[in-house]
This record gives C-alpha cells, sequence and structure tokens, in this order.
C-alpha cells in the first residue's frame, strides 16, 4: 500500500463508510481492506482524490490490499465484488466507482465488473496508470448475476460449440454475496452474512430442488446446448465459510440443457474454465478442480502455449480437461444396426458382413456410439424421432479418416477440418432425447471417442483388425485429433491417461458475449 499512515487515517476518519475491513472468521484481525472517497467529479484527477465531498456521487477506490499471507487465493476479487454489492446497497447516491490501476492488473478489475476507460491523466512514477470505470446503475435489479457465453473448442466467436456461464448456483447467491459485503468491518455481521452464504450454499450443493429449478429455468432462456454454473468449492460444501478456505482454483460445477440436467458436458466446462481464467476468477498458472454431483473430480488445465493471455483460445493456446473414460462396451439392445441405420437416414445399408454400421454399444453416459464408413458419415440424413426412439442420451456417429479408402467424402461433410489439421476421425452427436437436435461440439462424447480409437489405433499397430470400443488397452502416450463434423464444426485432440482409465480432451475457446443475468 502506498499510501502514508496519516493518509489512511484521514480516509477512515472521514469516510469511514467507505473503509470496509475484511476478517477472517471467528477473528477481528484484517486480511485485507478496501477503501475509497468521494468527489463530485465524473473523472479522476489529483486534487478529486485528494479531499473527500461527502455530497459526492462518485467515489474513488485508493485501496485494494491484500495480506501477503492471504494473496493468490481469490481474495482481492471477491473483496471488490463485495464492496461494490455493498457500496450500491448502503449509498444510493453514489452513481459509479472509479480507480486507476497499473497494466498487469487490469483483468482483475475488469473481473469485478469494471471497464477500462483508458489512459489516466494521474502520474505517479514511471509506468502509466489506466482509468477503471463501474456504473453502479446496472446493479440496481437485485439477484443480477453475471455471466459469459463462451464457443468451446474454436479459435474464433461463431465456431465451435456455444456454452453461457453463470458464476453461481442459485438465486440466493447475489443476497448473501451483498449481505455479506454490507456488513464492514463488523466481525459479527461479517460471521452472521457468512453463516447465510454458507447455509444457501450447502442447499445448493446438496442438489436443493429451488436452486435446481432456478437454474433450470436460465438454461432455458439461454436456450445453449448446455448452460454450466460454477461457484467456489470449500471442503466442507459451503461457498463461503471464512478466508481460510478460499483457494481461487476449487469450483462446484453442474449442466443444464434447455430441458434438463445432464451428469457429464466437456464443452460446458470447457468454456467454465475458459470463463474463470479470462475473468481473472482463477488464477492460469494452477489448474482447475471441478467437483461434480455424480462424475467425479474434474480438472482442467492452461497448456503453456501462446501469449499466456486471454484464458485459452484467442491466443493459440488449448485448455486440457481431465475427464473419466467412459467407453461403450454394453450391447445397444434391443435396437439392431438395421434400427441405426434407419435412424441415421441409411436405411439398406444396415446389417451383414460388410455394413455400412460398423458397431454401435453403449457406454454408461448411456451414448450410443456408432461407427460408419466415411462414404456413408457424408449421407447421414437423421430422423430425429427414430434416435428419440433409440433411447439413451444421445447417438454418437463416427468415421475414420485416413483408413486407405480415400477421403473425398470429407469435403461434404456439414463442416471440414480446416486446411493443415491432420485429424484422426469425424463425429456427429445427435440428442434430441435431452433437448438438442445435434450438439455443435460434443466434449463428454470424446471420453467414448478417445478409447475406442485408441483401441483400434492399437489393434491396427500389431497387425489386428478388432471392432474396438474397449478401454483402449495401455494407450498412455497416444494422442488422437477428432472432427466434429456440425455446421459449427470444432477440433478435439484426445490422449488416453492413467491407464486408459482418463482421457486429456483439449480444445480451444472464445468469449462471444459476457453480460447480466437480472434474475
Amino acid at each position: 500500500e502506498a499510501a502514508t499512515p496519516e493518509g489512511l487515517a484521514f480516509r477512515q476518519a472521514n469516510a469511514g463508510s467507505f473503509f470496509k475491513v475484511c476478517t477472517q472468521e471467528g477473528s477481528d484481525e484484517p486480511v485485507g481492506f478496501v477503501c475509497g472517497t468521494l468527489t463530485q467529479d465524473e473523472e479522476l484527477a489529483h486534487e478529486s482524490m485528494e479531499g473527500h465531498d461527502p455530497q459526492g456521487s462518485t467515489l474513488c477506490v485508493h485501496s485494494v490490499v491484500v495480506a501477503p499471507a492471504f494473496r493468490r487465493k481469490g481474495l482481492a476479487h471477491a473483496m471488490l465484488v463485495a464492496y461494490t454489492q455493498a457500496v450500491h446497497a448502503e449509498a444510493p447516491e453514489v452513481q459509479r466507482v472509479l480507480l486507476i490501476a497499473k497494466a498487469y492488473l487490469l483483468k482483475l478489475y475488469v473481473s469485478a465488473g469494471f471497464q477500462l476507460v483508458g489512459l489516466s491523466p494521474i502520474v505517479h512514477g514511471r509506468d502509466p496508470w489506466f482509468e477503471m470505470r463501474l456504473d453502479l446503475q446496472p446493479l440496481h435489479s437485485h439477484g443480477g448475476q453475471p455471466f459469459v457465453q463462451v464457443d468451446s473448442f474454436a479459435s474464433e466467436v461463431l465456431r465451435g460449440n456455444p456454452a453461457a456461464v453463470v458464476f453461481a448456483h442459485g438465486p440466493a447467491a447475489a443476497a448473501a454475496a451483498a449481505a455479506a459485503g454490507s456488513s464492514g468491518g463488523s466481525s459479527a455481521a461479517a460471521a452472521a452474512a457468512a453463516a447465510a452464504a454458507a447455509a444457501a450454499a450447502a442447499a445448493a450443493s446438496s442438489g436443493g430442488s429451488s436452486d435446481a429449478a432456478w437454474m433450470q429455468r436460465c438454461a432455458d432462456e439461454f436456450h445453449c446446448a448446455e448452460t454450466a454454473f460454477v461457484k467456489p468449492f470449500s471442503a466442507d460444501g459451503a461457498a463461503a465459510n471464512g478466508v481460510s478456505t478460499l483457494d481461487g482454483s476449487t469450483f462446484q460445477i453442474r449442466w443444464f440443457t434447455p430441458s434438463t440436467e445432464v451428469a457429464l458436458c466437456g464443452h460446458a466446462t470447457l468454456a467454465a474454465a475458459h470463463a474463470l481464467f479470462s475473468t481473472g476468477r482463477a488464477p492460469e498458472d494452477r489448474p482447475l478442480v471441478f467437483h461434480t454431483l455424480s462424475s467425479g473430480v474434474l480438472t482442467v488445465t492452461k497448456e503453456a502455449t501462446g501469449d499466456g493471455g486471454g484464458g485459452g483460445g484467442a491466443d493459440g493456446s488449448w485448455l486440457v480437461m481431465d475427464f473419466p473414460s467412459e467407453p461403450a462396451t454394453a450391447d445397444g439392445a434391443p435396437e439392431t444396426y438395421e434400427a441405426v441405420a434407419a435412424a441415421l437416414g441409411l436405411s439398406g445399408d444396415g446389417g451383414g458382413n460388410g455394413s455400412v454400421v460398423l458397431f454401435a454399444k453403449r457406454n454408461r453416459l448411456l451414448d450410443l456410439l456408432v461407427e460408419v464408413k466415411g462414404e456413408a458419415f457424408a449421407r447421414i440424413k437423421p430422423d430425429l424421432n427414430q434416435i428419440k426412439a433409440l433411447g439413451g442420451r444421445g447417438v454418437c456417429v463416427t468415421a475414420a479418416v485416413g483408413d486407405g479408402e480415400g477421403d473425398s467424402w470429407l469435403a461434404s461433410l456439414p463442416s471440414s477440418p480446416p486446411p493443415g489439421l491432420a485429424v484422426n476421425f469425424v463425429s456427429r452427436f445427435f440428442a434430441p432425447a435431452v433437448g438438442i437436435d445435434e450438439d455443435p461440439v460434443t466434449g463428454s462424447a470424446h471420453c467414448a471417442l478417445a478409447p475406442y480409437w485408441a483401441a483400434k489405433s492399437l489393434e491396427k499397430a500389431a497387425g489386428g483388425g478388432g471392432g474396438g470400443g474397449g478401454s483402449g488397452g495401455d494407450a498412455g502416450g497416444l494422442s488422437l485429433v477428432g472432427w466434429q463434423a456440425s455446421l459449427r464444426g470444432g477440433a478435439v485432440k484426445v490422449a488416453m491417461a492413467e491407464k486408459s482409465t482418463r482421457v486429456k480432451i483439449s480444445g480451444q475457446a472464445a468469449t462471444a458475449m459476457d453480460g447480466i443475468l437480472r434474475t
């Protein structure tokens, strides 16, 4: 903190209601603080920052300070959000919040809702300062939740698979955060607010029906194939249980289609990781850990490629997800190869040796994995009613690329791999049973595609010609590239890990839009 003790004492004495102290639960020992003063100016200058005008409508934030032992745990972001929510609730006369920051901290303030105004005329030292602004008028809609919409498995917007990411698990989250923020430096009030937030979070983490219903309505509003809901996770299941539980990289995640909750979603997990990294809600130099309701613990790591910024995607970097392997090993009875072929618009090609349908089995997620010949893959015309009648979550259709029979059929697909991208297989995923006619790019489907094609690759290398579909044997280190050939298209890298019990799924992502969900 660059302020003198006299400067801090002036702010406490003259603008005490805007001097908020963060304490660890059960202690009065401060671990951080945020302070500011009022001015009537709408832009920052040396004069407007030196005093305090009680009649001002602009709050100038001077300090965001975290004790050394608590840094790099997401606390600065949490304090900023709670601080601005408290100012909005306690001081309706304040219309805007301004501050100046060095370039390396801009991402932090953007993640807390501030917008970059431009270079500041204020000079302190040799490095330039940038003015940041947060207008409080949009916060008048109580319970508003920030969201980001991300195009997953794409290096640019309007490609890949869009997913919305909401940074909460229920409508109570904003109210709990505002209550915690408005408690200021009172440890008793902070403890009460934290208890309320913990109770709300515990209800949500246990799958509370009211929060699930709220998430379902939100997912229907976004109407993306999936919407991800993330919130910070603490060991006892509470989202806010004292500063000591914050690590900045561990979250709970749930996924909803417009019509139902699903057990696992790859592209929405990729979107959530990109959103957390790119908004500064999670540090990029450590793995993200997602706890799920029924698919265990998932991790996402940002590869050290590109220029190191942007959350993975626009800078050329890839995000690597660690998912469980879900091989297709269960027979799809009573479906026959003929029924599958008919559902895909390939009637007359099913059944018997040499069939266009080479493989059809289910996995734990109730996805039906189907391999067809390449030229048939290009002729797929799905009958969604028949696909729905097959049961399960969806049908993932795949075909080999470069199998020696020629790949001219790739040019006939809804989208083709870009020049220079060497792919091993293509796929499409149809899931009308969960409200998705065709999913643009399906990360979770690659939990079955990866072990299937890994097994076939190993069999081919060994001189065999088996039907794949198993665990892939010991396929560690074997890396494959897939192209999901929907109209939007997307590239997915896969690799087997941990004796083929896990799948590394890699993709890029780009932010398409962000805003406030007013609910």
